[in-house]
């Protein structure tokens, strides 16, 4: 070795050993590597097999660091490599309680269910292999879970692993997430796929234990709604999305599981409706007996539609109160059903909303006040909503600005996607100059379109208007369309 190699390998040596990290105790690097790992959760993985490869201190602190460990993801295509590295977690993690998501989604899937073998023995689908091997790796970890997500674009996956999973303890469980990512099953007439797995399964089996679970998340699945009502207790945040028509709970099983959640804070209920009842049949021309459910400590409601009729009878079950401070309101079965017109190329809904609005004004015009008594139906206070959320609607000015003038506390209002009658100029030029005037300034006014590139001709003469009145006005996107264009 020449002398300028020596000197150059002892000026590392130095300059490693002398480096101010490297004499922090070892208590201090941890504390450095948790914030370093949880920065950017969705790179956990590979920031703490970065740590590792700095030097061997740093490697055997980490891996003597169960808390850096806690985050298992197992994903397609499932190789042995990901499964070892996914096992080295779970073992790596110690006692801890961990993070478990697991997602199928495949870069290839056509967007088709794939066939399903009753012969299952002899001709084993990719899914029950994956599911087998994923079992193996989470072995005996369940009473350590923390959360549990799992996500897929078909049904078979998802099937197959609450047909694995029976359990009747889950001490640790707080947050439950079973996602499937296929929108078409928030469209009205489209009925649950495929019918030979239609179930229903139960999540962990019937009436297991989750004295901790807060969060339940549930889009596009069949699971037993009556064992849902019973083991699933004081949620705090409630999400059920795209459930089809003919296995989504009944008006009496959601509200079991309303009633036994007094203190919800979070509600999303988009793309799904109940659509039947298991009470006595409604006399001739009438309408069903709806049970009313009080949610008292709601602060934010998502509701999507399919039908608007039945969306109406959905909103007769609620009793919301002024703990109310976030609503969105969204016409699924429009969204996801548009038509174009081919001179315009402007897109419009298919069907009327404005019933939806008047429902919602004659529930707000029912609540009560601070010091009424609690009254028999139902209702849902606009006094403490301060942003609203309107996405892929089609109504009325008249039914909108009615609704829209009982929010008296409104700061900020988003319009995504949404129908040239909603975004008429005229509309929002009365409700911002009122609002502003009665009672207080708008913060933020928010137009938004996904599905081209540029404003709508018809949304340009509006926001023109709404700038011309002096309406507190902030829209970011349509600040980004108007550059160049004089609007500012």
């Amino acid at each position: 070795m020449s002398q300028v190699e020596q000197h150059n390998v002892t000026f590392r040596s130095l300059v490693s050993h002398s480096a101010p990290i490297n004499k922090l105790p070892t208590e201090i690097l941890i504390e450095i590597f948790k914030t370093y790992t949880e920065s950017y959760p969705e790179v956990l993985d590979q920031r703490v097999v970065d740590l590792c490869l700095v030097r061997k201190y740093w490697n055997a602190v980490a891996n003597d660091t169960p808390q850096l460990w806690t985050r298992i993801n197992l994903s397609f295509p499932f190789t042995k490599r990901h499964l070892a590295a996914a096992l080295k977690r779970v073992h790596a993690s110690k006692l801890e309680e961990i993070d478990v998501s697991i997602e199928f989604r495949d870069p290839d899937w056509d967007g088709d269910e794939p066939p399903y073998d009753e012969d299952e023995a002899l001709h084993p689908t990719n899914e029950s292999v994956w599911i087998q091997d994923i079992m193996t790796v989470l072995r005996d970890t369940e009473k350590r879970w923390k959360s549990i997500k799992v996500v897929s674009e078909t049904w078979l996956p998802l099937y197959k692993i609450m047909e694995g999973w029976t359990f009747t303890h889950l001490p640790s469980l707080g947050s439950i997430s079973m996602e499937r990512e296929n929108t078409i099953f928030g469209m009205r007439d489209v009925p649950f796929d495929p019918q030979p797995l239609v179930g229903p399964m139960t999540l962990f089996g019937h009436h297991v234990s989750l004295p901790k679970l807060r969060d339940l998340s549930l889009s596009a699945v069949h699971i037993d709604w009556d064992d849902a009502s019973v083991g699933y207790q004081n949620l705090r945040k409630l999400e059920i999305i795209n459930q089809t028509y003919d296995v989504g709970p009944s008006f009496e099983q959601f509200a079991a599981m309303l009633a036994s959640s007094p203190r919800l804070e979070y509600l999303d209920v988009s793309g799904f409706c109940p659509e039947h009842h298991t009470g006595p049949a409604p006399p001739a021309g009438g309408a069903p007996d709806i049970p009313i459910v009080h949610l008292p400590a709601l602060k934010e409601f998502t509701f999507g539609w399919k039908d608007v009729e039945l969306g109406c009878l959905f909103l007769q079950m609620f009793q919301i109160g002024s703990s109310l401070e976030t609503l969105t309101l969204m016409d699924t079965e429009s969204g996801f059903g548009y038509w174009e017109d081919p001179q315009t190329r402007d897109r419009g809904w298919s069907q009327e909303s404005q019933g939806i609005f008047e429902t919602l004004y004659e529930l707000g015009s029912a609540a009560p006040g601070d010091k009424d008594d609690l009254p028999p139906g139902p209702f849902i206070s606009m006094r403490g909503v301060k942003r609203l959320r309107i996405v892929w609607t089609k109504a009325n000015r008249s039914s909108l600005v009615s609704f829209l003038m009982m929010l008296t506390e409104l700061e900020d209002i988003w319009l995504e996607d949404i129908d040239r009658n909603v975004l008429e100029g005229v509309t929002w030029i009365r409700v911002g100059v009122s609002l502003t005037t009665v009672y207080r300034p708008l913060r933020g006014l928010d137009f938004r379109w996904t599905w081209q590139e540029e404003i709508p001709d018809f949304a340009e003469q509006s926001i023109l208007e709404l700038k011309r009145a002096g309406i507190n006005f902030s829209a970011q996107a349509a600040e980004e369309w108007g550059a160049g264009r004089g609007w500012s």
